[in-house]
C-alpha cells in the first residue's frame, strides 16, 4: 500500500476552522481528471545462480482525484479520496512462468485527517482493492488499512510513527513504520517515507536533486499450475532523483520526478494464499538499470 505522504502535507496546509457539525464534499476544481501518474522501467535481469532466465518490468501509475481535500471535511476531519491504477508488464523468461504477463492494481485509499496542536496531526486511511490477473478470481480483492500520527514539527524537523494493517498480504498482518523529514541546511532536505530514503539539495527555486535508496514492488493475485497464489516482487534501488516544480505564481503546485539508478537485489516469489504465504517458488535477479518519469500536479 503506498501512503500520500504529500496529501498530509497539503491538508495541514488548508486552513481550519470547522466546527464538529459541519461537512462539506467539494470536487476538485479539474474535475475528475489524472492529476499524477509515473512511468516505471526495470531492464532485464539476468537471474542469479547459473538459472537462464530473464525478468524486465514496466509499470504505469495513475491517481485521480475525487474531491479536493483543502475543502471536504466531515467535523475536524479532513478528507481525501482518490482512485490509484497501477499496470504492470512483466517481461519474464526461463523459469518463471506466469499465465498472464500483464498485472493491475485498483486502490481506492479514503483518508480523514485531524490536525492537532502544536503541529501535530493524525490520519487515518482504509483502502479497498485489487491486485489481480483477472484470471484468479476473487482472491485478489483485499482490505487495507494505516493510521499515522505525527508527533512533532518545527522549520527544520517533522517525525510520525504509524502501523499498516494488511492481513491478506502482510505475513503478520500489521507492520509499523516511521517517516521524518530533516533539513540541516537551508538547501538541504533529507526524509524518509514509507520505503524510500533520499536526500535533496536545492539547487534553484524550481530545481533539486539527490540521491535516493529505495524499496519497489508490488503483489498480485495470480492463477498458475498450482492453482491461485500469491506473486510478490521487491526491488532495492539506489540512484539518483530530481524534481523540477513548473508551478504557475499562486497556482496549483506541479512537478516533474525523474529518477535513474540501478536495482541492487530483485526477488520473484509465488506464495500459497491458503497456508500463511508459505513460499513456493523464489527467484533472485542480478542487478539491472531502473529509470523512472512522473508528473504530479495534485493540491
Amino acid at each position: 500500500m503506498r501512503v500520500k505522504h504529500n496529501l498530509i502535507i497539503c491538508l495541514l496546509g488548508a486552513s481550519a476552522g470547522a466546527s464538529a457539525a459541519e461537512w462539506g464534499y467539494v470536487l476538485p476544481e479539474s474535475g475528475l481528471l489524472p492529476n499524477a501518474g509515473t512511468v516505471s522501467v526495470w531492464s532485464d535481469m539476468t537471474e542469479r545462480h547459473g538459472k537462464d532466465s530473464t525478468l524486465g518490468i514496466q509499470q504505469y501509475d495513475v491517481t485521480i482525484p475525487l474531491c479536493d481535500p483543502r475543502r471536504t471535511h466531515v467535523g475536524g476531519w479532513y478528507f481525501n479520496a482518490a482512485l490509484d491504477m497501477e499496470m504492470t508488464a512483466l517481461h519474464a523468461s526461463g523459469t518463471l512462468q506466469l499465465r498472464r504477463d500483464e498485472l493491475y492494481n485498483l486502490n481506492l485509499p479514503l483518508t480523514f485527517l485531524k490536525p492537532l496542536q502544536n503541529g501535530r496531526s493524525l490520519s487515518l486511511t482504509l483502502m479497498p482493492g485489487v491486485s489481480t490477473d483477472f484470471a484468479s478470481g476473487w482472491n485478489g480483492v483485499a482490505l487495507a488499512g494505516a493510521a499515522n500520527y505525527r508527533l512533532y514539527k518545527s522549520e527544520s524537523l517533522s517525525y510520525s510513527i504509524g502501523v499498516a494493517v494488511m492481513p491478506q498480504r502482510l505475513y503478520y498482518g500489521v507492520a509499523p513504520f516511521f517517516s521524518a523529514e530533516w533539513k540541516p541546511t537551508q538547501n538541504w532536505t533529507v526524509s524518509l517515507k514509507g520505503y524510500k530514503l533520499e536526500a535533496l539539495y536545492k539547487f534553484s527555486e524550481r530545481f533539486s536533486a539527490g540521491p535516493v535508496l529505495m524499496g519497489r514492488g508490488n503483489s498480485w493475485a495470480v492463477h498458475t499450475e498450482r492453482g491461485n497464489q500469491l506473486f510478490t516482487v521487491r526491488s532495492l534501488v539506489a540512484g539518483v532523483t530530481g524534481e523540477y516544480d513548473f508551478s504557475a505564481p499562486g497556482g496549483v503546485k506541479r512537478v516533474i520526478t525523474a529518477t535513474v539508478g540501478s536495482t541492487l537485489a530483485t526477488t520473484a516469489e509465488l506464495n500459497r494464499l491458503d497456508s500463511g504465504k508459505h513460499t513456493t517458488e523464489s527467484h533472485h535477479y542480478h542487478p539491472g538499470v531502473y529509470v523512472s518519469v512522473g508528473v504530479d500536479c495534485r493540491f
